[in-house]
């Protein structure tokens, strides 16, 4: 059952959302759905996809799902293109799709089918010295380039009606390094530490035409793909010990609130940030993290 808010502050207003069909992502749809949004969503997991697009419908809202490939540019500007086309406007963009670890081992595509298979037990620990080249170029592609990709389809229309936000995803990764953590890979710290960077320019870039961009900086959020992670954090360093290793012990996040976040935190951060409660909030990444890390 959906659950109508009474400040539906993204009524008639249209959103278009990467990676939401799964996470923080179904979240932001969830969200957006609730504040009386329009909602589309790209996504690779079809099923999923389905079900976010029906909840978004069920809160009385329009929904456009659509399976896109966001490393390929073609696919991008064919998505907004259609979403246009279906829903007449693009108000506000939420890049959610990224993660950590490698693209190329836990997100693997069959180059018969073109499906996407989810690999779980690829989310593995990488030492800076063990990432390959594949391994660093697929992690900046999937958590930066897709991005870029995003973000420069939807600036024309953006910039023709002189009005949109730009909502992406950095880390607490990005501005601390996690050393000891489930996030200890240099790649997707460097990837992150990018879209914060990239988000700082847009803003100055983009604020004479009435766009604002922001970005949200997650902790710890409490999913199941966090936890494989963790685990597999620990592993390696058991593994690395068992090879007579000099290796630290795994070491608890300190969260002041004492608890990692709920994928729903997240998503009303990315909410706000879309919304006009934030009209004078541009350039900064919100750091969503329980005080993990401050600054």
């Amino acid at each position: 059952m959906s659950t109508k808010r009474e400040s539906n502050s993204l009524r008639g207003k249209v959103i278009l959302i990467t990676g939401g069909a799964n996470g923080i992502g179904r979240a932001v749809v969830s969200v957006a759905a609730a504040e009386g949004a329009d909602v589309a969503i790209f996504d690779i997991d079809e099923p999923r996809l389905r079900e976010a697009a029906a909840e978004v419908e069920a809160a009385g809202g329009r929904a456009h799902w659509e399976v896109v490939d966001l490393l390929d540019a073609g696919q991008v500007e064919a998505g907004v293109a259609n979403v246009l086309e279906k829903l007449g406007r693009i108000d506000s963009l939420a890049t959610v799709a990224g993660g950590s670890g490698t693209t190329a081992t836990y997100l693997e595509r069959n180059e018969e089918t073109g499906d996407y298979i989810y690999k779980s037990e690829g989310m593995t620990q990488l030492w800076t010295e063990q990432v390959s080249e594949a391994d660093w170029d697929g992690t900046m592609e999937f958590n930066l380039k897709t991005v870029f990709l995003c973000i420069r389809a939807v600036l024309p229309h953006m910039k023709q009606r002189g009005e949109g936000t730009i909502v992406s995803f950095s880390s607490t990764g990005a501005m601390t390094g996690s050393p000891t953590g489930a996030f200890a890979y240099a790649a997707y710290a460097a990837s992150k530490a990018g879209v914060s960077g990239m988000i700082r320019h847009l803003s100055r870039e983009l604020g004479p035409f009435g766009i604002r961009a922001n970005a949200v900086s997650p902790g710890a959020v409490a999913n199941p793909r966090m936890m494989i992670r963790r685990d597999a954090f620990n592993a390696a360093i058991d593994e690395a010990k068992e090879e007579g290793l000099e290796m630290p012990e795994p070491q608890p996040w300190f969260i002041p609130l004492g608890r990692a976040s709920e994928t729903r935190e997240q998503a009303e951060a990315v909410i706000f940030l879309a919304s006009e409660r934030s009209s004078y909030i541009n350039g900064v990444t919100l750091d969503v993290n329980g005080g993990g890390h401050m600054r």
